[in-house]
This record gives structure tokens, sequence and C-alpha cells, in this order.
């Protein structure tokens, strides 16, 4: 929302413009014994000509107008159109195999295409390139030249992920979820546990007679 500038309210009126134009289902108009007019394709330019013309101007190419997106709304019409391009750009650039270089370009495009860089989500996606990288260097250095499906990528990044997600920092957004041990490392002066034995925990630390550094 934010790499597109767009508002809730906005979002709420694109919402509404998208059911009015009858988008239902599918991206392109154009299908093998049939034409379905309730695609994304036919939806947006429908959404595009109203910028121009009225729906009352008649069909232009076989396509309506669509009478809200006439006049000052063409920024908010040209912010959902580009979404949806980029986001069909990818579907399509993943229903076949490429190469490595392909891959780690396209992906680098993906951020910048869809994530805005600000305060808030600089440090995710400084860890999604620095993933990029650390994910397809060790397969550059072993000379791998084959092409590569898109559950392939998918799998790697997975396998990345859940490497990394035991080298969080901890207690680093309002709500987090742990581990009790080891309570030192919660900074609260009063902890309180519902459910719990009282004489299983804290835990009971039994000394050994023989071990004088106790």
């Amino acid at each position: 929302r934010t790499k597109y500038e767009l508002t809730q309210e906005q979002i709420f009126t694109l919402r509404e413009w998208i059911k009015a134009a009858g988008i239902r289902s599918g991206l392109y108009t154009q299908q093998p014994e049939w034409k379905n007019y309730n695609a994304w394709e036919n939806g947006l330019n429908r959404l595009l000509l109203g910028c121009c013309l009225k729906e009352e101007h008649h069909p232009w190419q076989d396509i309506v107008a669509f009478n809200e997106s006439y006049g000052l709304s063409a920024v908010l019409t040209g912010a959902i159109a580009k979404f949806i391009e980029n986001l069909t750009a990818w579907n399509h650039f993943i229903q076949s195999p490429h190469g490595l270089s392909e891959w780690k370009s396209r992906l680098t495009q993906l951020l910048s295409e869809f994530y805005q860089e600000q305060e808030e989500s600089l440090e995710a996606l400084l860890l999604l390139s620095q993933t990029i990288e650390q994910l397809f260097e060790p397969i550059e250095q072993a000379n791998f030249h084959d092409q590569i499906e898109i559950s392939v990528i998918a799998q790697l990044f997975e396998q990345q992920f859940s490497e990394q997600r035991s080298h969080l920092n901890f207690l680093v957004g309002k709500v987090n979820f742990c581990t009790l041990l080891p309570m030192r490392a919660i900074p609260f002066k009063i902890v309180c546990l519902i459910g719990m034995n009282e004489g299983d925990y804290p835990r009971q630390q039994i000394n050994n007679s023989f071990d004088l550094m106790q």
C-alpha cells in the first residue's frame, strides 16, 4: 500500500470499484473458447477508459467506460493498474524455469516494485536483500547453470529463513512469543504466569554437597 501511495480510504474505494466494474475472476479477457468480461484485464481497461470517457459515450473497442474513475480519479486508477501490471508480470515469470542470474535480478526487482523503503520496513528489506545474496552465492560458486523452477526457489528461501529464525533478536516487537529459558532475558521486574504449578516453577535448584562451586 505504501509503495503505491494508497490510503486506507482509497483501498476501500478501489474495492467498491472492482465490484462495480464486474471484476470477478481470471486475468485475461481472451480465453480459448470464449471471452471473460469479468477478468482483471477487462475491468482495468474499463477503469482506464473511464479516466477520459463517460459510459454514455458508448463502448470503445468493445470496452465500456467506468464512470467512477472519470477525471481526478485517474491517479487512483493508475496506481491499481500499475500494481496489477507488476503482479501479472511476476505471475508470468514464475510459470517457467530460469537461470540463477535471472532469478536473482527478478527477485531484487520484486522488492523494489512492491515494497517502500522507510524506517519501519528498512530492517526487513535489508534482511530480504541479504538473504537473496546469501542464497545464490554458494550456487554461483558451484558453477551451476541449469534452469531452476519456482518451487526450488521457494524451498531454498524457506530453508534459509528457517536457519535465520533461531538467530532473531529477542523482544523485538510489542507482542513476543518465547520459551521460558532463560528467564533472566525477560527485562521485567514482575512476570505473571497463569496455569503453572507452584511447585514446578520456578525450577528448584538442588545443590550438590560435593560441589564447592555452588
